[in-house]
């Protein structure tokens, strides 16, 4: 039947489907009157003869020859509905496989047709190759911006190093009774330790995906070591409150990542607090959780929304980047730690760790 595909290979798939329906009624039709015709005979100088010597009973010779001239009468009918069938799939399998085929393997084969699938198909295909392409070219842009980013956020590092360090000299070294000088050098070192966070917070997001994590077993009371040693290198004065049964039970974390995590999250609420930032680290049967609460203004809806995106932020005319809560649950879902924020007297956030 391939002059029948060549013949339909410009029409309308509507039109195609007609013909094939046709071109097989043209053939069915007489050959299901021609079997018609040789049953017919049959039954009329062997089938009933025979068949019917058989039967003894009249009734039952009535219901056989009724049956068979029934079956006789539509044969031509199933003779036809078998060529439906035949022809419909010589249909799919010249205008709707090649097709899949093609989907499958767009850069192997070609269409040959000019219906309007094999048209929507193709054009579908190009915008997909197109969007690949521009895709592939997003990416290759993404790279060099973020190897430029790199080395633009390297070379304000260094000089930024070396500015905090004589800060911290002149801090040191010197006594100024100029309160005026004083204020100075005390506003440049929180701006730099400012410019210093966003520098390393920058660069940690441009490679957040890339970040090797160290998960081991982690004792209880080597992660409590961990929280105070890092709460006492910071300004503000934070309860910690410890609700644990047995110290000596594991946790798996990449330690390091999950105290930075944390440090991240307490920077926030000292954005935020008006006075008090508690740590509580607490369990259940099946999980420790470390909560941080402070008595802010608590996280809006929006921020509940929104604080896994990078750059989301509520304020950011007051220099809040909004790179610190979306580098934590980047951290977190790393080390299969869940991140809950939600709001008590004031903004809590839960880190959640699975016992082992």
């Amino acid at each position: 039947m391939d002059w029948l595909k060549e013949a339909s290979r410009n029409w309308k798939l509507k039109t195609s489907f007609i013909i094939y329906m046709l071109v097989s009624l043209c053939f069915s039709m007489p050959l299901g009157i021609f079997i018609k015709y040789l049953l017919s005979e049959a039954r009329s100088k062997y089938l009933v003869n025979h068949a019917l010597s058989e039967v003894n009973n009249v009734f039952g010779k009535l219901i056989f020859s009724k049956a068979l001239g029934s079956m006789i009468d539509i044969s031509p009918i199933l003779v036809v509905l078998c060529f439906f069938y035949l022809f419909f799939q010589l249909f799919y399998l010249h205008k709707i496989q090649p097709v899949l085929n093609y989907l499958s393997h767009p850069d192997q084969l070609e269409l040959t047709d000019n219906n309007e699938l094999s048209d929507r198909v193709f054009a579908l295909s190009q915008e997909n190759l197109n969007i690949k392409e521009e895709n592939f070219a997003n990416i290759i842009r993404m790279n060099e911006v973020s190897k430029q980013m790199d080395s633009l956020l390297h070379e304000i590092k260094n000089p930024l190093t070396i500015l905090s360090g004589d800060l911290e000299i002149i801090d040191k070294k010197f006594k100024f009774e100029d309160e005026r000088l004083i204020q100075i050098i005390a506003r440049m070192t929180r701006s730099t330790r400012r410019i210093q966070d966003y520098i390393q917070y920058l660069s940690m997001s441009q490679h957040i995906k890339d970040i090797e994590v160290n998960v081991r077993p982690i004792k209880l009371n080597a992660l409590i070591v961990s929280i105070e040693a890092e709460l006492n290198n910071l300004q503000r004065d934070i309860h910690f409150r410890k609700d644990i049964s047995d110290l000596s039970q594991i946790v798996h974390l990449d330690l390091a990542l999950f105290i930075e995590g944390m440090t991240n999250i307490l920077r926030n609420s000292d954005a935020y607090a008006k006075s008090k930032i508690t740590i509580k680290l607490f369990e259940n049967d099946q999980e420790v959780i470390l909560e941080i609460e402070d008595d802010g203004p608590g996280f809006s809806q929006e921020a509940l929304q929104n604080y896994n995106k990078a750059y989301f932020s509520e304020n950011p005319l007051v220099g809040n980047m909004g790179l610190g809560l979306y580098i934590t649950d980047e951290i977190m879902k790393k080390l299969g730690v869940k991140m809950v924020l939600n709001n008590k007297l004031g903004a809590s956030t839960q880190l959640i760790i699975k016992k082992s």
